[in-house]
This record gives C-alpha cells, structure tokens and sequence, in this order.
C-alpha cells in the first residue's frame, strides 16, 4: 500500500532537509546520495525520469570511453619513476554522478542537458609501499605526481 502523496512529499522534503545533511556531515555519500534521490524521485517524478534515462544512455554510450581512459590513467601513472618506486598498487574507479546532484546543478545555474559536462566521476585510490606509508612529504609528493600524470593522461577532460 502507497502512501499518499501529501505523506511522500512531506518525508522527502524532510529527507532533503534532515536526513542528507546528517548524511552529509557522518561522510555516508553512499546514503546521502541515495536519500537526495528518492527525494527528487518523489517530488519530481518526470523530470527524475527524464534525467535519468538521459543519464543511463551516455553511460551505456561512455562505457567503452571511460574504460580506455582507465588504461590510459593507468600507463601513465605506470611511466612515472616516482610513482613506481612508491606506490604498490591502484585501484580505479568510475561512476555517474547523482541524478540529485546533476538536477541542482542544472536548476542553480540555469543549464540544460547539453550544458552539463561532469556526469560521471572516476576514482583512483593509491596504495603506498610500507616503507613510505608513514612519511607525509613522500605522500604529498606522490598525491602531485599522480595528479600530474593525470593529467597528462587525459589533456582534454578536466
């Protein structure tokens, strides 16, 4: 049985006013995204729909570009010595940005779809060789490297 839709606007502004922000401030981005969502879902039903299969075509049609731009990432954080010499391992990982999220930024900033440019996001997390896990310049060296070598991977996203 459905609650009726007075019952689910008034639980999803209150998720969007209560529960996200605590969401927020615990560091939970998994629920926090989550709650965004239902909530837009539930107070915006077509334009949740909408964005959302828009969403879900450029990520079947990215597929194959963001796994290449994985490998890419990874050669050229491979190539750099200082990098080899004090990382031990990569993990790489990609996802869509909220359909929340991307609906906020549209509505703050007036822009349609087309104008839209950061749908998804990719994730690397590096894993340092004991020997340096403990020395803070080390890390911040390695964190610019990587960024760099980032960067020369990829010229044109940003």
């Amino acid at each position: 049985r459905q609650s009726p839709l007075n019952e689910q606007h008034l639980r999803a502004l209150e998720a969007l006013q209560v529960y996200s922000p605590l969401a927020h401030a615990l560091g939970v981005g998994k629920w926090l995204w989550e709650l965004e969502d239902l909530s837009f879902r539930a107070l915006f039903p077509d334009s949740y729909a909408d964005l959302e299969q828009w969403q879900l075509a450029l990520w079947h049609e990215s597929g194959e570009m963001l796994e290449v731009a994985k490998d890419e990432v990874l050669a050229s954080l491979n190539e750099n010595p200082l990098l080899v010499a004090n990382v031990q391992r990569y993990a790489i990982t990609s996802r869509r940005k909220s359909l929340f999220s991307t609906f906020k930024k549209m509505y703050q900033q007036n822009k349609n779809l087309e104008g839209i440019k950061d749908v998804f996001a990719m994730r690397i997390v590096i894993g340092l060789k004991p020997h340096v896990r403990e020395d803070r310049e080390v890390q911040a060296r390695v964190c610019l490297e990587a960024y760099s070598s980032l960067r020369q991977a990829l010229p044109h996203y940003t």
